[in-house]
């Protein structure tokens, strides 16, 4: 048995691995991994110039390097090993003479002077081609290696006690040395050679401590998430081969990371809503981990998850990225060819997910691709992740019917006003162009057969004596569902203006259909919005207005930050506090409307939903409990009474718990 004794292929036996790619379902993966091969190869023969992409400070210009150092251990391809050997000399321009060599050699260069990425791969290409690379060159990366690209991992000791501990960049600037420093730093006689692989250990284990939650949420949002990710089970499967720590065992936090890529999966496994510094609808190309989870936590979920998802998506699913292929070479080297023996949907997930720390909830109808799935986010905060968070408290995204409708602008959004959230007298409490380190919370989470809710405290986010939204998933037969907000704000004793926001995708068009009725209306589904104010008589000295229209709200495309706009549907309430009840109905594009009855009392809102055999009676006694209604009675902020179509009570629900009761008896 041939085996490479360092690098990305330690512990495989070559001559297996060569027979592995020649059957299916893997030679299916090798064929897609050497079609990209031979697309980079052709381009980057093709011009001279250093092309950089960047990715966590680090920039980026050696495409599919990695790969091509695979094809020529598998097949002695000459071109491939060429490759990867021009991707060598560009890196020794770039190194020539920092910070100055990088501006020199990469047009329009901006960001950091390092290429931590681009080291990493490029030295575990060259371990895997070594034989096909000319002595001269491989000589550079090794000279290289000892002068800069090894020793290039920022400045762990600080950053892991200062305010960036699980920054994706820390992170993943670390790994990457170490990567370099476990694959050639014996061989050239670094100094500080394990020093800097336990840089890379440390930092996998900040990321598991500050980046991501209890339950795996991860600060900075899924798209930053993944990538970091990536890198950490990297690691983590490198020194494992190689005989070091076992990370899957020191750091169990990475079982809940694998948790939660299940558990905030929008309907049809079509990826993540995005939320935080991440693009509208973040899907799964960077996932081939959950081959390892799935293998050393004996995680049959997380197999079934990396096939679904892995696959080639559906170009007929509205949103979804498009290509021949989903999976690649970390696919093929992790995956092991096992079947799963369930779906996704079988494993009796619960419908409900709630990453307290990062403040992140996901609520469905079901696990069916046809369900309806509520985003709701309570601006949680990681002192050690202090950038790419946003004013989000209380936002919510909402998919329904295989339709995005309510979105995060995310990215270069950072404010309240790009997020659907009540915005104060028209401006950001905290406006930001980096970060919005104020936290909020989610104050009280109930799960019950009928909803599911949330209590969020935006107070000390949006700078306000009070700031509360309560947000119920209440769901009806099947894959029926609609949405409540409850917001209460109260900044002070004077009259403010509050816009209630929605931020539509911009596929969608917004209808107002009455004073204060509107329908945000997508390709295959449309949300139904009904508001409520208060009465006159509530604060007669000052009564409450609302206007409920809709307009095209500026902001910056999620990836180039170019202006942009998208539909916003705004609910403007002006009085002396904040105190709006808005519902919000998904149905599928052609379904009638389902009816909503206004029956606002004296400081009590309260409404009549009707679907299916029920109707629900939805009460929201802001900033108090008496509630004193004709047909109920209750001591409780919020309350739910679904009765069947002749009046019966057949279930009812409570935000503090406390009973109802009819009227003429009091509750207790």
């Amino acid at each position: 048995m041939v085996q490479d004794s360092i690098g990305l292929l330690k512990g495989y036996d070559i001559g297996a691995l060569r027979e592995k790619i020649r059957r299916d379902p893997f030679a299916t993966i090798f064929r897609e991994v050497r079609r990209a091969v031979d697309a980079a190869v052709s381009a980057d023969r093709a011009t001279d110039t250093i092309v950089s992409h960047g990715w966590c400070h680090s920039q980026y210009f050696t495409p599919k390097v990695l790969e091509a150092g695979f094809v020529y251990r598998m097949t002695g391809d000459a071109a491939a090993a060429a490759h990867v050997a021009r991707q060598i000399d560009k890196l020794a321009r770039v190194y020539s003479d920092v910070p100055r060599s990088f501006a020199q050699h990469i047009p329009g260069f901006q960001g950091r002077p390092t290429a931590y990425f681009s080291n990493a791969h490029t030295i575990l290409a060259a371990g895997m081609c070594r034989e096909g690379l000319p002595d001269a060159t491989y000589r550079t990366l090794c000279d290289l290696a000892r002068r800069h690209l090894i020793a290039d991992v920022g400045e762990p000791a600080y950053y892991f006690t200062h305010w960036n501990a699980g920054h994706n960049a820390v992170v993943t600037h670390a790994i990457a040395g170490a990567i370099c420093a476990l694959t050639l730093g014996e061989e050239v006689g670094h100094p500080d050679t394990e020093k800097i692989i336990g840089y890379g250990r440390d930092a996998s284990e900040m990321f598991t401590h500050w980046a991501v939650d209890e339950e795996g949420s991860p600060y900075e949002g899924p798209m930053y998430g993944l990538v970091t990710l990536m890198w950490v089970f990297l690691l983590a499967d490198l020194l494992k081969r190689h005989g070091r720590e076992d990370l899957f065992v020191s750091l169990p936090r990475l079982q809940a990371v694998a948790q939660a890529a299940a558990e905030m999966q929008l309907p049809g496994l079509v990826g993540f809503s995005g939320f935080q510094d991440c693009r509208r609808l973040i899907t799964q190309e960077m996932m081939p981990w959950l081959l390892l989870t799935a293998r050393h936590y004996h995680r049959p979920l997380d197999l079934a998850l990396w096939n679904e998802t892995s696959q080639a998506p559906d170009a007929t699913l509205p949103h979804q990225l498009h290509s021949d292929s989903w999976r690649g070479l970390f696919d093929l080297l992790w995956w092991d060819g096992s079947v799963p023996a369930q779906r996704v949907s079988e494993f009796n997930l619960p419908t409900a997910y709630f990453g307290r720390g990062a403040a992140v909830g996901v609520m469905r109808t079901s696990w069916s691709d046809d369900a309806i799935c509520l985003y709701a986010l309570g601006q949680g905060r990681s002192h050690q992740v202090p950038d790419h968070t946003h004013a989000d408290a209380g936002h919510f995204s909402i998919y329904a019917h295989g339709d995005y409708l309510a979105y995060d602008t995310g990215y270069y959004n950072f404010d309240e006003d790009t997020h659907s959230v009540v915005l104060i007298d028209d401006k950001p409490h905290w406006p930001t162009r980096q970060g919005n380190l104020h936290q909020g919370r989610f104050e009280a989470i109930q799960r019950h057969a009928m909803l599911d809710f949330v209590g969020i405290d935006g107070s000390g986010a949006k700078g306000c004596m009070w700031a509360k939204r309560q947000v119920l998933f209440i769901r009806g037969e099947g894959d029926f569902a609609y949405i409540v907000t409850l917001d209460r704000i109260n900044p002070d004793v004077k009259t403010h203006n509050y816009k209630w926001q929605l931020q539509a995708n911009l596929h969608t068009r917004i209808d107002i259909t009455g004073p204060l009725t509107a329908s945000v209306i997508g390709n295959q589904a449309r949300l139904d919005c009904t508001f409520f104010n208060t009465l006159s008589g509530d604060f007669p000295t000052c009564p409450h207005t609302m206007r409920v229209y809709a307009d095209h709200h500026a902001h910056r495309h999620a990836m180039t930050g170019a202006p942009e706009t998208n539909p916003r549907l705004v609910a403007e309430q002006v009085g002396p506090n904040c105190t709006i009840m808005a519902i919000m109905v998904p149905r599928r594009i052609h379904e009638p409307r389902i009816k909503v009855t206004d029956a606002t009392a004296y400081r009590t809102g309260c409404a009549y939903v009707e679907h299916g055999p029920w109707i629900d009676q939805v009460v929201f006694a802001s900033d108090h409990i008496y509630v004193r209604l004709p047909d109920l009675h209750a001591s409780s902020e919020v309350v739910i009474v679904r009765r069947d179509r002749l009046g019966t009570v057949v279930d009812s629900w409570t935000s503090n718990g406390k009973p109802i009761s009819p009227p003429g008896r009091a509750s207790t």
